[in-house]
């Protein structure tokens, strides 16, 4: 019986590592950092994601917290434009000239964002078209 409970706390003290090791690599640790904020190497890091469920977990994680971040950014554009427009009226030249740098880079970034996605829709699309019409093996192009 108390085999058990030490090797049930043993499990636990395991769950508890992992989830710190996950949660410190979905904020971006390295593989080092991670491991020694947990109490253990790299190597044991590196260990724990080669396991394709772990992994994922990261991975999932990782895609959730971008988004999240991406949608506040979204949220705080407005402010951001309303102030660099202000900023373009300025008194200063140099303020000024710092404004309309920052609006051509910033939207020529976002045009090509837009073109890139667009971009990358479309050949998704034209991929599954020829995946979903190449399956049966008829119209095929080989030489019998």
């Amino acid at each position: 019986m108390v085999e058990e409970s030490v090797s049930a706390g043993s499990t636990v003290a395991s769950e508890a590592r992992d989830r710190l090791i996950r949660d410190a690599l979905v904020a971006g640790m390295t593989y080092a950092e991670a491991g020694d904020l947990a109490g253990v190497s790299a190597r044991s890091v590196r260990r724990l994601m080669s396991d394709e469920s772990f992994r994922s977990e990261v991975r999932l994680l990782r895609v959730e917290r971008s988004t999240r971040l991406s949608d506040r950014l979204s949220e705080l554009g407005g402010a951001a434009l309303r102030i660099l427009a202000e900023l373009m009226e300025d008194d200063n030249p140099a303020v000024r000239m710092r404004a309309v740098q920052t609006a051509l880079t910033l939207g020529s970034r976002a045009r090509r964002e837009v073109e890139m996605s667009e971009r990358i829709d479309l050949l998704e699309r034209s991929v599954e078209g020829w995946v979903g019409s190449g399956t049966s093996g008829e119209g095929s192009n080989e030489v019998a």
